[in-house]
């Protein structure tokens, strides 16, 4: 295979971190300045060539040049950090190339444990580093002028006698010439070649973009701004006529509810929101006796948190990002980020974070946002914001579909817990199951209130999580458990689930063996259950890591089902503290270490280090053995999707995939294409005995 690396410097007037790439590529203003490549030459030497899409002595010849190599041959795979961004720019040109003959080392960079941007990275994983200078040059060539000019364009100026334009063409050689050496590092690895097959599926889904009501978009910011504005207003008129409290100042809000008998100690949306718990229980309760002047003040504190919950909702933010990275076609594209998760793989969002949208709990009807008669909340706003997300044509649809509880089962097949499976074979509810054990009551006896702390256990138990860490999930998810209850849930959900605490205490101990062993140790796989094994291996610490912690190792997980490679995860620098495992993480800041330590706990405020245990390593491979299978669902679905002009991938949350369909152009009726996906979304595959389970719906309006 040949690797050519690729990287490009271009012009935009409009700020592509701002708009989004959609938006700065497809801008009039937009230009290729530079292109450069590194390939191999006849000699098997590597090379470098830049194109010149500016100098006019030049321009013509080389833009003739780059296209002829470009659609030269199939063979080819060109590496290019974050590639979609060369993707859209040859797209532009005029020359496009399919997804899959791009390698994106940005990618490579995150699955070896490294961060995404290619300054760090190129630190971090190859001991080489990008020019300093980069900075500078963009700001002179790639962004507009105060006037709003490109210096590019201007008549008096002359590439040839501007030594930084020859600069330039050595930052864009030198950021190709990286974006190979990490293909050329890290190939042989089998995570690798997974990854270049897996991320054209994101790649397509970033391209494709999700269809946007754009009109409803704005008719919500309309509404959410004139309830901010009455709701401040008659908060003022009723209690602060002179203006006297600046809502947005901590210390002023801690003063003013203090002097009505209320302890705060912060007013984000969390703890607003537990606020307006605590003290509505407080006046509501029979058993709670208040003088008139306490009740007062309460309901005056209480009064306050509504207002700040209306003005302050974070996720009615994502309105107006919603409207600045819409396209012109009313597109909203390059929403994911592949493999964002480093530690499992997990596609990441990010623009609007598509997969922080507030769950919609009950639709309301999109059509009365512009009715003046129909009130519409905040909340209510904020909930419906995923129905601006529509299919492409009026009497398309949507097509969600939903894996059931994949963590849950992924858990119980690498634990073997088949009385589990069991259940879930038998479209048991879990939820259900665990209330019944924990009540020692029979299934069909079980309540809501038995099933929630069934749910509360299933969700918060798996990977190790304590009594405080149970109680914070359980207050996050609205359920009233104190602490003591949460112990009992514990102790109750480990009873019931021995096969996991036999899981935790196994990885935990071939933990301690990896970093304890020497280098040189041949390392053995562990059988788990269901076919799968595990191992253990020491690979080269990268240099700059070994230059601040000298001695730390660095780990690859591999997990393999009935022999075969199934996934590898990475922990690098690890090393003892007292009786824990530790390791580092990547820096994203662009100063100071490459690597990281600590971190400062926001809740404790002292510093902690990161540590790996049995627990957690078992939720990270847990999470990407359920990636990994998700993955090979989205691959198989697909491929029927390729083979139907009316049906597009357009979105993928973890567990869920959404198709666009289009009447009129599939050869499927509606039922036909959520049939479709529902077979593709309920095959175990090679993973004999896995339980899935898939829910498929549809509509016009994303409400799932």
């Amino acid at each position: 295979m040949e690797y050519i690396g690729l990287d490009f410097e271009t012009y935009g007037s409009r700020n592509l971190t701002k708009v989004g790439l959609d938006n700065y590529i497809n801008d009039p203003s937009f230009k290729p300045l530079i292109a450069s490549i590194n390939y191999l030459d006849l000699d098997g030497l590597r090379q470098r060539k830049t194109f010149d899409f500016i100098d006019p002595q030049r321009k013509l010849e080389d833009l003739e040049q780059f296209k002829a190599l470009i659609q030269s041959g199939s063979t080819q795979l060109f590496a290019a950090h974050n590639a979609g961004f060369e993707r859209a720019v040859l797209k532009r040109m005029g020359f496009p190339l399919p997804n899959h003959r791009f390698i994106d080392t940005a990618v490579i960079a995150r699955i070896m444990g490294a961060d995404s941007s290619l300054e760090n990275s190129s630190k971090q994983l190859l001991d080489k580093e990008k020019m300093e200078v980069g900075k500078r040059l963009i700001q002179k060539f790639s962004i507009a002028r105060a006037d709003g000019t490109a210096l590019v364009d201007d008549p008096d100026w002359d590439p040839t006698q501007d030594s930084d334009w020859q600069l330039n063409k050595d930052y864009c050689e030198n950021d190709a010439e990286l974006a190979v050496n990490f293909v050329l590092t890290f190939e042989n690895l089998p995570a690798f070649w997974q990854e270049a097959r897996y991320e054209p599926l994101t790649a397509g889904m970033n391209q494709s973009g999700w269809p946007v009501d754009r009109e409803s978009v704005q008719l919500m910011l309309d509404r959410a701004e004139q309830n901010k504005l009455d709701a401040l207003t008659g908060f003022r008129m009723a209690l602060d006529p002179e203006g006297k409290l600046n809502l947005n100042s901590l210390k002023q809000l801690k003063e003013w509810c203090r002097t009505r008998g209320i302890q705060a100690s912060s007013f984000d949306e969390a703890h607003v929101e537990s606020l307006i718990q605590k003290i509505t229980a407080r006046l509501c309760d029979p058993h709670t006796k208040l003088a008139l002047g306490v009740r007062e003040n309460y309901g005056q504190v209480l009064d306050m948190l509504h207002v700040k919950k209306v003005i302050g909702g974070s996720s009615l933010s994502k309105l107006p990002k919603i409207q600045l990275l819409t396209g012109k076609d009313g597109r909203l594209r390059d929403q994911y980020m592949h493999c964002g998760a480093g530690q499992t793989y997990r596609t990441s969002g990010r623009g609007v974070q598509m997969q922080n949208l507030k769950r919609l709990h009950s639709p309301k009807d999109m059509s009365t946002l512009a009715d003046p008669t129909v009130h519409w909340t905040n909340d209510e706003l904020a909930e419906n914001i995923r129905q601006c997300f529509t299919a492409s044509t009026p009497n398309g649809r949507l097509i969600v579909g939903d894996l059931a509880s994949i963590e849950s089962r992924g858990l119980a097949y690498m634990a073997g817990a088949e009385w589990k499976l069991e259940n879930y074979r038998q479209g048991k509810d879990m939820y259900k199951v665990l209330g019944a054990k924990i009540y020692a009551v029979p299934y069909d006896y079980v309540d809501k209130t038995m099933r929630t702390t069934g749910k509360v256990g299933e969700l918060s138990c798996g990977y190790g999580a304590g009594p405080v860490a149970v109680h914070s999930f359980a207050k996050g998810m609205h359920v009233d458990m104190d602490e003591q209850a949460a112990l009992a849930l514990v102790r109750d959900w480990r009873a019931i689930n021995p096969e996991v605490e036999a899981l935790w205490l196994l990885l935990n101990t071939l933990l301690h063996s990896a970093v304890s062993r020497d280098p040189l140790a041949w390392q053995e796989r562990t059988s788990l259950a269901n076919g799968l094994a595990i191992e253990f291996v020491k690979i080269v610490t990268p240099v700059s890591l070994e230059k601040m912690h000298p001695g730390a190792q660095s780990l690859e997980v591999h997990l393999y089902h009935n022999g075969s490679f199934l996934l590898s995860r990475v922990f690098h620098g690890c090393y003892r503290r007292g009786r824990n495992i530790c390791y580092y993480k990547p820096a994203e800041r662009k100063t100071g270490e490459l690597w990281k330590a600590w971190y400062m706990d926001p809740k404790t405020k002292q510093r902690r280090f990161y540590d790996i245990y049995g627990g957690k390593l078992v939720g990270i491979l847990v999470q990407s053995f359920c990636r990994e299978i998700f993955f090979k669902i989205l691959d198989n679905v697909q491929s029927f999707v390729l083979l139907d002009p009316g049906l597009d991938l357009i979105g993928q949350f973890h567990d869920e995939i959404v198709l666009d369909w289009n009447p009129a152009f599939s050869k499927l009726s509606l039922e036909e294409a959520k049939h479709q996906l529902h077979l593709g979304m309920s095959d175990p595959m090679q993973f004999t005995g896995f339980p899935m389970a898939a829910e498929v719906k549809s509509d016009y309006r994303y409400t799932k």
